[in-house]
C-alpha cells in the first residue's frame, strides 16, 4: 500500500488524478470492515478545508473529514441532526467516522442517509482541472446509486455535504426513528426521517425517507409534489393515498437483522406517526 497525506484539496484531487480510483480515507470505520483498500490510499484527515464545519445564511456545510464527535459538539448543528448522529455505532466509532464516509459506503443501512434525503442535502465533489480545482454539486438522491455504488468518478473527491438553510429553519417539523436490536452499536433494522415545513395554512415542504428497506433510501418525490401546497385538512382527506405513495418504494427483505414483514409493518407505523404530527 502506498499512502499519501495531502494538506489541501488541490493536493488531494491532484493525487486522485494521478492515481484514478485510489482509496479516499477519512475515518476509515467502514473501510476497515470491508477491507477494500486499494494499492494507493489518500488520507484526507489533514486537509484543513475538509475539516471545517460552518453555518451561514446558505445553510450548514459539513466538511468530508469532520468526525461525528465534532458535529455533536458544535453549536452550529441543530439538535435534529445530532439526534441521528448520536445513534450511530459507539463513541469510539463516532470519534473517527464521518458523514462523507457514511455516504460513500452507500449501505442501505447507512444511518445518515434518510436524514440527508429528507433535508435535501447536496454532496460537494472536486476534481483536478487544467486551471485548478473543479467543483460540482449533486443531490444526495443522485449520488447514491445502489448497494456500495455511488456517482463518484475515479478522479473525484467528496469535499463536503451541504444542507440548505430552509431545511433547518424553525418552521420545519421533524420526525426521526432508528429501529435496532439494541440501543447502541446496532445496525438498523429500519430507520425513518420525515420533514414537513409550513407557510401559513399550507404545507410548503414534505419529505419522507426510509432506510434499510430497499437497496437505496426509499423516498417518494411523487408524494412530496402532491402534498406540497395542501392544507393540513386536505392532507388528512388524502391521507391513505399519500401513505401508499410514500410506501411505494419500501421493499424490504429478510436478513440476519430482521424480516420483511416486520420492516414493512414498522415502516407503515412510523409513517402513520409522522402523518399524525403533520395533520394535528
Amino acid at each position: 500500500m502506498v499512502a499519501y497525506y495531502p494538506e489541501t484539496i488541490m493536493e488531494a484531487v491532484s493525487l486522485r488524478k494521478d492515481h484514478p480510483g485510489a482509496t479516499i480515507y477519512a475515518g476509515g470505520t467502514d473501510l476497515m470492515v470491508t477491507k477494500k483498500i486499494g494499492e494507493h490510499v489518500i488520507f484526507v484527515t489533514h486537509v484543513e478545508e475538509m475539516r471545517t464545519l460552518t453555518r451561514d445564511e446558505n445553510g450548514l456545510t459539513i466538511g468530508a473529514a469532520v468526525p461525528y464527535v465534532e458535529i455533536l459538539a458544535s453549536h452550529e448543528v441543530p439538535e435534529i441532526i445530532k439526534d441521528v448522529i448520536v445513534d450511530i455505532a459507539s463513541p469510539a466509532i463516532r470519534s473517527r467516522g464521518t458523514v462523507a464516509g457514511n455516504i460513500c459506503n452507500a449501505s442501505p443501512a447507512g444511518d445518515t442517509l434518510p436524514m440527508l434525503h429528507a433535508l435535501d442535502a447536496v454532496v460537494c465533489l472536486a476534481s483536478a482541472g487544467d486551471d485548478g480545482v473543479v467543483c460540482r454539486q449533486m443531490p444526495i438522491g443522485e449520488f447514491v446509486l445502489g448497494v456500495r455504488r455511488t456517482a463518484l468518478q475515479e478522479n473525484e473527491v467528496v469535499t463536503a455535504i451541504k444542507i440548505p438553510a430552509d431545511a433547518l429553519t424553525e418552521n420545519n417539523l421533524y420526525a426521526y426513528k432508528k429501529v435496532g436490536a439494541r440501543r447502541a452499536e446496532a445496525i438498523s433494522k429500519l430507520s425513518f426521517f420525515g420533514r414537513a415545513a409550513f407557510g401559513g395554512e399550507r404545507i410548503t415542504t414534505f419529505r419522507t425517507a426510509f432506510g434499510s428497506v430497499f437497496i437505496i433510501t426509499a423516498v417518494s418525490p411523487e408524494a412530496s409534489r402532491l402534498v406540497e401546497g395542501m392544507t393540513k385538512a386536505e392532507l388528512a382527506q388524502k391521507r391513505e393515498e399519500i401513505s401508499e405513495m410514500c410506501l411505494k418504494n419500501v421493499k424490504p427483505i429478510d436478513d440476519q437483522r430482521s424480516n420483511a414483514a416486520y420492516r414493512a409493518l414498522a415502516a407503515r407505523n412510523l409513517l402513520k406517526d409522522f402523518l399524525d404530527k403533520v395533520t394535528e
